[in-house]
């Protein structure tokens, strides 16, 4: 999922420039690589950007706000639009 500062054309074509170099990426290079890609984008928008790249990527990609949330233990995923959380009052979604 692209982030919301970003056409998904344009983070599919960041994300593969930096898959060529075959292993883990370091933030300065997606950073450098939005640059260049996304001239346009503001400060906050490259820095919202730079995260949401690198957690799609490497983390846990749109689970990643889920899992800092306080309490929570467990995530279950059925489907795109189908995710349930528990932070210790039962399954909810």
């Amino acid at each position: 999922m692209p982030p919301e500062v970003l056409s998904t054309a344009t983070a599919r074509q960041v994300q593969a420039r930096l898959a060529r170099t075959g292993g883990p990426v370091p933030t300065q290079d997606v950073v450098a690589t939005l640059r260049d890609v996304a001239p346009l984008l503001g400060a906050d928008d490259l820095v919202a950007a730079t995260r949401a790249l690198l957690s799609d990527m490497a983390g846990l990609g749109p689970l990643r706000d889920l899992m800092a949330m306080r309490g929570v233990t467990d995530i279950t995923v059925n489907g795109p639009s189908d995710v349930w959380v528990d932070a210790g009052r039962g399954m909810e979604r």
